[in-house]
C-alpha cells in the first residue's frame, strides 16, 4: 500500500528526504526467509525460465522496470503473464522502446535505458552491462534510430544537451558519443515546414530556432530570435512561421523560403502559445476597455495558465 503522504508526481526511491540506508527490516527479513526457502527447495529458477529444452533468446518478452526495488519483470506477450523477475539494481523510466522489439533478436543485442544520471545498455540475453555514458542530467529521454545504428539522447535539466551514441556493437566506437546534434540549447517543440523537408525546433535556452534539414538529417542553421520562444504557428498559407518571443513581448516572423526573420511584431506581455485560422473575430467596441482592465489586474477572475509540473515557462505553478 502506498503511503498517503507519498508524492505521486515524484515516486523516487532515493528521495532527498529519505534517510540514507533506510531499508525496511521487515522486508529484509521477509526477503531473506523467502530466498532461504527457495534455495533449500532448489527452486531459485523462475517458472518461465528455460529448462534447456529450447532457446530463450527466441522467446518474445516484454521488460517492465520496477522502480521500487531495482528489478525487472519479464512478461510473455503471447500468454500475457509474468514468467520471470531479475534483480538488475537499476530502474529505467523511459527506456528506448519504439524500435527495440525489431532490433533485439540476438542474446548479445542491447536494451538501451535511461538510468541515474545517464544512459546504460544491457545485453538482452544476460542483462549484463554492455555500455554506459554519463550525461550530467538526471532526466534523459532516448530512442534508438530505426536502423539500429545510433541512440539519440536528449539530456534535460540542468545540461540541456543532445547526444548521439554509437549503438553498433561491431563498431570500434560502440557506446561512445559520435556527435552532438548541433541544436540550440533546451529544445522543446517543433514545427514542420510546408515542404515536409524542413523542421523548425524551438530552442529557448539559446534564444533561437534551429532549422533542420529532414532529408539530410542535419542542422541547416539557427535563427536568432533575440529572446526565448517555445512554440510557433504557420499562417494559413504556410509561408511564414509566427514565433511568440516571451522575453521580448513580440512575435518574430520567419519567412520559410528565405529562412530568416523578416519582421518583429510587438504584442502583449510574455506571449507564449500561438495558432492560426482563416476566420477573424468580429470588431468589438468594448475590446480596448477589457484589455486595459486585464492589464491592470481588474478582471474578476484569475487568468488560467497551462498545467505542468513545477514552474512552467508559461507561468503555471503547482
Amino acid at each position: 500500500m502506498t503511503s498517503p503522504d507519498a508524492d505521486p508526481l515524484y515516486p523516487n526511491a532515493d528521495a532527498p528526504d529519505r534517510p540514507a540506508g533506510d531499508v525496511s527490516r521487515r522486508r529484509l527479513l521477509q526477503g531473506s526467509a523467502v530466498a532461504g526457502a527457495a534455495a533449500t527447495a532448489g527452486c531459485l529458477r523462475d517458472a518461465g525460465d528455460s529448462d534447456g529444452g529450447d532457446d530463450p533468446s527466441r522467446r518474445p518478452t516484454v521488460f517492465v522496470f520496477n522502480t521500487g526495488d531495482g528489478t525487472v519483470s519479464l512478461i510473455d506477450p503471447e500468454r500475457d503473464e509474468r514468467v520471470g523477475t531479475r534483480a538488475v539494481e537499476l530502474s529505467s523510466s523511459f527506456p528506448s522502446n519504439q524500435y527495440t522489439p525489431t532490433l533485439t533478436d540476438d542474446r548479445e543485442d542491447s536494451l538501451w535505458l535511461n538510468v541515474g544520471r545517464g544512459v546504460r545498455a544491457l545485453a538482452v540475453g544476460s542483462l549484463s552491462e554492455t555500455a554506459s555514458m554519463e550525461t550530467g542530467s538526471g532526466a534523459n529521454w532516448l530512442e534508438r534510430t530505426p536502423d539500429g545504428a545510433h541512440v539519440v539522447v536528449s539530456a534535460r535539466e540542468p545540461t540541456h544537451v543532445q547526444f548521439r551514441l554509437d549503438a553498433d556493437p561491431d563498431s570500434e566506437t560502440f557506446g561512445e558519443v559520435t556527435a552532438e546534434d548541433g541544436l540550440g540549447r533546451r529544445p522543446l517543440t517543433n514545427e514542420i515546414g510546408p515542404d515536409s523537408e524542413t523542421g523548425y525546433v524551438f530552442t529557448p535556452g539559446s534564444d533561437d530556432v534551429t532549422v533542420v534539414d529532414l532529408e539530410d538529417r542535419t542542422v541547416a542553421e539557427r535563427l536568432d530570435l533575440g529572446g526565448s520562444a517555445f512554440v510557433g504557428t504557420w499562417d494559413p498559407s504556410r509561408t511564414k512561421l509566427y514565433v511568440p518571443v516571451q522575453t521580448t513581448d513580440e512575435v518574430a516572423v520567419v519567412d520559410h523560403e528565405r529562412r530568416e526573420v523578416v519582421e518583429r511584431i510587438p504584442v502583449g506581455p510574455s506571449p507564449y502559445g500561438a495558432t492560426a485560422s482563416s476566420v477573424r473575430p468580429r470588431e468589438d467596441a468594448t475590446a480596448a476597455v477589457s484589455v486595459a482592465m486585464a492589464r491592470l489586474g481588474l478582471l474578476s477572475e484569475t487568468t488560467e495558465t497551462t498545467y505542468c509540473i513545477g514552474n512552467c515557462a508559461c507561468g503555471h505553478r503547482l
